[in-house]
C-alpha cells in the first residue's frame, strides 16, 4: 500500500489505516515517498496490535524533500502491542539524499518489541530530522541486533525519547542510538523508566564525528543495571561531547560493563549520577571520562551513600595532553575499593584533575582500600604532566593488603593529599600513602 510521487517536485498524499490488528509481513509495505516534493504521513489508528514481520516495512521517505511521519495510535490509548521482527523489518521515516528533511517517529503503545535486527529510525543526509518518541509504553524489549535510532551525516539528527512505566530492556548487541557520522549534530536520548536493564554487548549511545556536537544522555530511573559488556556513552571526535545524567536513582549496577563520556581532540561531556541507595561497581569497566587525543575531559560526579567497587572495575577521568575534569564522590557513608579496583585521575603531559571524597561535607562513616593495585590517584605519567590532589573526608580510613592513595608526577607539579575528618588510620600489610614529587605533600 503506497503514496508516492515518482518525478522531481511532485508531492504525495497521506496513507491512513483504521484497524484493530495489522500485520506486514513477508516484505509487505506500507509507504509514502517523494523525490524533492513532499508527503504527507502515514496514520495508523485504533490499533490494538501491530505486527511487522520477516522483512516487511512502514517507510515515509524522500530524496531531496520533505518526507511525512509515521504515527501508530499517536492521538489515542496506547496499542496493546508492536512488534517488529527480523532483518529489514522497520518502521521509518527516512531523507536519503542531501538536503532532504525526515519527519518524526511517534509509536504509542503499551508494549514495543524489536528483535532479530529489526529497526526504528529517523534519518537524513544533510537535512534536518524530527524525533522519535516511544510513548504510553510499559515495557519496551530490543533484543538480537535490533536498534531503535536518530541519525544524520552533515544535518541535525532529531532525539530518541523513551517512557516506559515499568522496564526497558536491551540485550543481545541491541542498540538505542542518536548520532552524527560526518560532522553533523546529533540529538538528545532520554529514557524515563522504572527499571533499566543493559547485557550482552547491547549499548545505548550519543555520539558525533569530526567537529560535530553530541546530543546529551539522560536516564531518569529507579534501578539501573549494565551486565556482560553493555555500554552506555556519548562520544565525539573533535566537537563538543554530550553529558550522561543518571537521576532519581535507587541503585545502579555495572559489571563488566562501562558508561562512558569521552573524545579524542575535542571537549568530552561530564557524567553525573545520583543514586538514593547505592552505586556497585564490578569486574573491568566501570564510569569513565577521557580524552583519547589532544582533548579535554569532562567532570564526573558520583552522589550516594554506598559505593563499592571490586575486582577490577574502576572510576577514571583521564587526558593525553588536555585539561581533565575532576572526579567527586559526595554524599557517602561508605567506600569500598577492593581486589585491584581503582579511582583514578591521570594524565600523560596534560593537566590531571583532582579526587575530592566528600570534600565539603560531612566524614563518610568509612574509606577503605583492600588488597594489591587497589588505589585512589591523581597522577601525571609522563615529562611535564601535572598532577591533582585527593582529598578524603571520612572518619574511618583503612588500607590493607596493598593498597594505595597517592599523587604523582614525572616532572611536573603534584597537588596534596588531604585526609580530614579521621578519627582513626589504619596503613597495613603492604600498603602506602604517598606523594611522589618533593611538589606534593600530605
Amino acid at each position: 500500500m503506497a503514496a508516492e510521487a515518482t518525478a522531481e517536485g511532485g508531492n504525495a498524499g497521506s496513507v491512513t489505516i483504521n484497524t484493530s490488528e495489522l500485520t506486514l509481513k513477508d516484505g509487505a509495505e506500507v509507504s509514502a515517498s517523494n523525490i524533492s516534493g513532499e508527503s504527507q504521513d502515514i496514520t495508523l489508528q485504533g490499533l490494538n496490535s501491530l505486527e511487522v514481520l520477516n522483512g516487511g516495512q512502514i517507510s515515509a521517505s524522500t530524496e531531496t524533500g520533505q518526507a511525512g511521519s509515521v504515527r501508530v495510535n499517536a492521538e489515542e490509548n496506547p496499542a496493546a502491542s508492536v512488534e517488529l521482527s527480523g532483518q529489514d523489518s522497520r518502521l521509518a521515516a527516512q531523507a536519503t539524499s542531501s538536503g532532504g528533511n525526515a519527519g518524526s517517529v511517534i509509536i504509542n503503545t503499551s508494549e514495543l518489541t524489536l528483535k532479530d535486527g529489526a529497526e526504528v529510525s529517523a534519518s537524513n543526509v544533510s537535512g534536518v530530522s524530527q524525533d522519535i518518541t516511544l510513548q504510553g509504553l510499559d515495557t519496551l524489549e530490543v533484543s538480537n541486533g535490533s536498534e531503535i535510532s536518530a541519525s544524520t551525516q552533515t544535518g541535525q539528527a532529531g532525539s530518541v525519547r523513551v517512557n516506559a512505566a515499568e522496564s526497558v530492556w536491551l540485550r543481545g548487541a541491541s542498540r538505542l542510538s542518536v548520532e552524527a557520522t560526518s560532522g553533523g549534530n546529533a540529538g538528545d536520548l532520554t529514557i524515563t523508566t522504572e527499571q533499566l536493564t543493559i547485557e550482552d554487548g547491547a549499548g545505548t549511545t550519543v555520539s558525533s564525528t569530526d567537529t560535530g556536537t553530541a546530543g546529551n544522555l539522560e536516564v531518569i530511573a529507579k534501578e539501573v543495571r549494565l551486565n556482560n559488556q553493555a555500554q552506555l556513552t556519548a562520544e565525539t571526535e573533535a566537537g563538543r561531547g554530550g553529558n550522561i545524567t543518571l537521576e532519581s536513582l535507587d541503585t545502579l549496577e555495572v559489571i563488566d560493563s562501562q558508561i562512558s563520556a569521552s573524545t579524542e581532540d575535542g571537549q568530552a561531556g561530564s557524567l553525573s549520577i545520583n543514586a538514593a541507595e547505592s552505586v556497585e561497581l564490578r569486574g573491568e569497566g566501570g564510569l569513565v571520562v577521557e580524552a583519547t587525543g589532544s582533548g579535554d575531559a569532562g567532570s564526573l560526579t558520583v552522589n550516594t551513600p554506598q559505593l563499592s567497587l571490586s575486582d577490577g572495575a574502576s572510576i577514571s577521568a583521564s587526558t593525553i595532553s588536555g585539561q581533565e575534569g575532576d572526579i567527586t564522590l559526595q554524599g557517602l557513608e561508605t567506600l569500598e575499593v577492593s581486589n585491584g579496583s581503582e579511582i583514578s585521575a591521570s594524565t600523560q603531559t596534560g593537566r590531571a584533575g583532582s579526587v575530592s571524597i566528600n570534600a565539603e561535607e560531612n566524614p563518610a562513616a568509612s574509606v577503605t582500600l583492600s588488597g594489591q593495585d587497589s588505589s585512589i590517584s591523581a597522577q601525571a605519567t609522563a615529562e611535564g604532566g601535572n598532577a591533582g590532589s585527593v582529598t578524603i573526608n571520612t572518619s574511618e580510613l583503612t588500607l590493607k593488603d596493598g593498597a594505595e592513595v597517592s599523587a604523582s608526577n614525572i616532572s611536573g607539579e603534584s597537588q596534596d593529599i588531604t585526609l580530614g575528618g579521621l578519627n582513626t588510620l589504619e596503613v597495613s600489610n603492604g600498603s602506602q600513602i604517598s606523594a611522589l614529587h618533593p611538589c606534593g605533600m600530605i
